[in-house]
């Protein structure tokens, strides 16, 4: 039940972006502006998300994380409701700012709750299964939210898909998960709450992981913003078979995820870490720059196995880096995420407005090599 309700979390906070990602060309419509500039909502949302997540670091030593949880997914639904209501563009980045609120909550506290319940030998598995559930929602969420657009537009999905199933997952959040203590083993005074910033910012593996994962995370996230946009527009495909291709390529995300608990037994997290890089990067590379539809499929598909295999083992590895201090380290990782969230989808954005689609290769390629030497040089293995 509590596995159940953290990956019901992570499902559905993946709906909002699937609406933005699938539907970018329709919200764009209707409010009159570019691909590029309405990309712009999910760097928006990385960013008013990164003071929470470092903030969250001290709430995560005085508050229960099960209580922070729950305040997280009560926020997206606020800001999912907000949706339905947003009339002018600046009132849905209004709602986007708060969507980024609740997802720099959930994400930390999910990983958080995971790593205190769940035993070291099962942690990378769990941590997998969690992932796949991202994938899964992609799977289920995006012929979904194709065909309940076309009967109403991009907004009706909402009503009566996202926004119920917003509420199921916090009913079960509120049943399957423990109340639990905050910060395991420490009391709530201030020294107690500055301990866990000093160990992790003097740690300079956590440091480096930190660093990597800002870089690896945004390869993912960045190609979720455009790619559906990008294949619509480059090969004319239309918005009912680009969902269909989550048939294959969410699968594909979910077997790397899962096949990364046996990787990581094998040869451990950093390792294998660090050669999911290259390819998640190169491959998005070549699929940006392929003039093929069905190799440009085959490609995508591809990425989507190399960055399951690549999001668990470096979600892993920075989840053991201080494990004392989870829940501070994991609301740092939060924020770091959100900045290269918001620092990628920008950067990609800025390139395809300025040199078209074809140029945000170059930044996947180049954030896989960085990522790989960051994580292989300034990174140990936590566990042996």
């Amino acid at each position: 039940m509590l596995l159940l309700s953290l990956a019901s979390n992570i499902f559905t906070l993946q709906l909002p972006n699937i609406v933005s990602g699938l539907l970018l060309i329709e919200m764009a419509n209707t409010y009159n502006k570019s691909l590029g500039v309405m990309g712009q909502l999910r760097t928006i949302s990385s960013l008013t998300g990164i003071g929470v997540s470092l903030l969250l670091g001290f709430l995560s030593v005085k508050y229960r994380h099960k209580s922070l949880l729950l305040t997280g997914m009560t926020l997206v639904i606020i800001s999912s409701t907000g949706f339905l209501l947003s009339s002018t563009f600046t009132m849905i980045m209004i709602f986007y700012g708060i969507l980024g609120v609740g997802s720099s909550i959930i994400g930390p506290m999910n990983n958080t709750i995971l790593g205190q319940y769940i035993s070291e030998e099962k942690r990378t598995f769990s941590f997998g299964l969690i992932n796949g559930a991202a994938a899964l929602a992609y799977l289920i969420g995006s012929p979904t939210i194709a065909y309940i657009s076309d009967l109403g537009g991009w907004q009706l999905p909402y009503r009566i898909f996202i926004i119920p199933l917003l509420l199921v997952s916090l009913l079960l959040g509120i049943k399957a998960i423990p109340s639990g203590s905050s910060q395991n083993s420490l009391n709530k005074s201030k020294n107690s709450i500055l301990v866990g910033y000093q160990s992790v910012l003097k740690n300079k593996s956590a440091l480096a992981c930190l660093m990597g994962n800002m870089v690896s995370g945004s390869i993912w996230i960045s190609h979720l913003t455009f790619s559906s946009s990008y294949i619509r527009t480059r090969f004319l495909l239309s918005k009912m078979f680009t969902s269909y291709t989550a048939f294959i390529g969410a699968p594909l995300f979910i077997a790397g995820s899962l096949l990364c608990g046996r990787l990581v037994s094998l040869y451990g997290r950093k390792m294998v870490t660090v050669v999911a890089c290259v390819p998640s990067g190169l491959l998005l590379f070549l699929y940006f720059n392929s003039g093929n539809v069905w190799l440009t499929l085959v490609l995508g598909f591809l990425a989507a196995f190399s960055n399951g295999v690549l999001l668990t083992a470096s979600g892993s590895l920075i989840m053991e880096q201080v494990p004392e201090f989870r829940g501070t380290l994991m609301s740092f990782a939060s924020a770091v995420g959100g900045l290269g969230g918001a620092f990628g989808v920008g950067v990609v954005g800025w390139l395809i407005v300025n040199y078209g689609f074809s140029s945000t290769g170059f930044y996947m390629i180049i954030s896989g090599v960085l990522s790989a030497i960051v994580y292989y040089f300034f990174v140990e293995e936590p566990i042996r």
